[in-house]
């Protein structure tokens, strides 16, 4: 599982390729006066969205969550899940919630509710039923950040474009699959660029995007709303198709298929607090820290927030498992490793295993030097990644890479470590990491103690406790990938759930 919705729905840019009949510039020049033909573009569409602006908004969406670089294995690296979300606004009081839940058959795998007002902002997991709370919003900047990239109807996003007609500048057209589109930018009060596109013929809005953003691996991205499937309610048209396009730690896009809208519904400030069941994380468990769990093994939580890792100190070299996020956070887990064994070399890094972010600091170990372990599935994409490094870095020395089928140790006669090639429903090839003598497991996505009370297990972790049961590990401990660490209480009680039935949460609120 992955915070990659920590953000709610977290969600990747798809390009379109697009033909550009007059030229659209990348920033839209100075507008030193009302643009005419903007503002009556804008208006002209406005008159085809639903009726006067709502003063509250209700919309449930279902429809398909597709996951790039997050399938299985790395020649079928694309997954689809089932998505249910929704939206609640408060427009006049600028609240905002949404909630979106992603299914692998009827089997619940990950759920967010993310909520931005000016009372407060917090995010609750609701596989876990645990939230972490940000406090007070300081201005209005998150609450229009999050209806710019995730409000799923086009009336709020032209009437937002509407108040702005001072900025309003027509940049040209474009074709699109035979269709000729106006291009119009304006700036917003928080000095976003946005861009609208405008069927020409039809006025209609098919995309919302915002200035391109930088990712972990310093790639832009745009985020971006796209309509489609238009049908006629009334005297107005809708859209029944809307893909909402954001990156946070995963890419994502989540194609909304079926949609159903309820505006000037009664909402209050109840309607955008965390359940009453819900269990506050406190924010100091998302500090940096690396705690010594045992003679030569150490855990690092939080290389960045939610991302874990864990080192061995050998008698001549350290071992890392995991390179997660970005090479930032492999930085500060570098520096704590000199500082607690300065003079050995960082000899190996071991990502558990392909997905985006859980390597997306390995290239900071490759600087340095570090052998990597990999499964045989997922050798040529390390291969692949390495060469891609050396293409923006030619003075690069690329260190081997070393392949394990099953299992590898690694022992200097005083510690040992093993590391386990296991397939589960999560990737075809997971690495683990056991050390023996203190019954240690490092596991990644599969397994995990959330930030909340254990709940009902997944289809992956039943899968990959199997797999433990078969390798007969004696497991004491167990150090995730995400969340802090299960002690032995922690791992009697989840054997004690792995004997129920696998099943959906639910909370008791949309």
């Amino acid at each position: 599982m992955k915070k990659q919705i920590v953000t709610a729905l977290a969600i990747a840019f798809g390009f379109i390729s697009i033909a550009l009949v007059d030229t659209v510039a990348d920033t839209a020049p100075p507008v030193t006066e009302p643009d005419a033909k903007a503002i009556s573009l804008v208006r002209a569409a406005l008159s085809l969205s639903n009726p006067a602006n709502p003063k509250t908004a209700r919309i449930h969406a279902d429809g398909n969550l597709t996951l790039n670089n997050q399938g299985i294995n790395p020649q079928q690296s694309t997954r689809t899940q089932r998505l249910s979300a929704d939206w609640k606004v408060d427009f006049q009081n600028r609240r905002f919630l949404q909630r979106s839940a992603s299914y692998l058959g009827k089997d619940l795998m990950w759920c967010t509710e993310t909520v931005t007002t000016r009372e407060k902002r917090y995010e609750l997991f609701c596989h876990s039923n645990a939230f972490s709370n940000y406090g007070p919003a300081q201005t209005d900047g998150p609450w229009f950040y999050r209806m710019d990239t995730t409000y799923p109807d086009p009336h709020w996003h032209l009437a937002r474009a509407f108040e702005q007609s001072s900025s309003l500048h027509w940049e040209g057209e474009t074709v699109l699959a035979g269709q000729r589109e106006d291009v119009i930018s304006y700036s917003d009060e928080f000095k976003n660029h946005h861009r609208l596109f405008l069927n020409s013929a039809t006025h209609l809005l098919r995309e919302v995007s915002l200035d391109a953003q930088l990712t972990r691996f310093q790639e832009g991205f745009m985020p971006r709303i796209v309509f489609e499937n238009y049908r006629r309610n009334g005297r107005y048209w809708i859209p029944t198709k809307v893909s909402i396009v954001q990156a946070s730690w995963t890419i994502i896009t989540s194609d909304l298929q079926s949609i159903e809208r309820d505006f000037d519904a009664a909402l209050s400030v109840a309607d955008f607090v965390p359940p009453t069941e819900a269990i506050e994380f406190a924010q100091k468990n998302f500090d940096f820290r690396v705690s010594k769990v045992a003679p030569s093994v150490y855990f690092v939580e939080n290389a960045s927030p939610d991302y874990n890792s864990m080192f061995v100190v050998f008698s001549d070299y350290v071992l890392v498992v995991e390179a997660p996020s970005s090479d930032n956070a492999s930085t500060k887990v570098m520096a704590a490793i000199h500082e607690i064994a300065p003079g050995k070399p960082i000899r190996y890094i071991v990502p558990t295993h392909f997905h985006e972010d859980h390597i997306g600091g390995l290239r900071a170990y490759l600087r340095e030097g570090a052998t990597v372990v990999t499964t045989p599935g997922n050798f040529r994409f390390m291969e692949m990644f390495m060469k891609k490094l050396k293409a923006t870095d030619p003075q690069i020395k690329l260190p081997s890479v070393e392949v394990i089928a099953d299992r590898r140790r690694f022992s200097d006669g005083t510690v040992t470590l093993d590391l386990f090639n296991v397939h589960s429903t999560h990737v075809d090839e997971m690495v683990v990491a056991f050390i023996p003598s203190d019954g240690i497991v490092y596991t990644a996505d599969g397994r995990t103690r959330d930030f909340g009370p254990w709940r009902r297990p997944t289809v992956d972790e039943r899968t990959l406790v199997r797999q433990f049961k078969q390798l007969g590990l004696d497991i004491r401990t167990v150090l995730p990938g995400h969340g802090p660490a299960a002690t032995q209480q922690d791992v009697e009680q989840y054997w004690r759930l792995m004997s129920g039935p696998i099943g959906s949460i639910s909370h008791g609120r949309p």
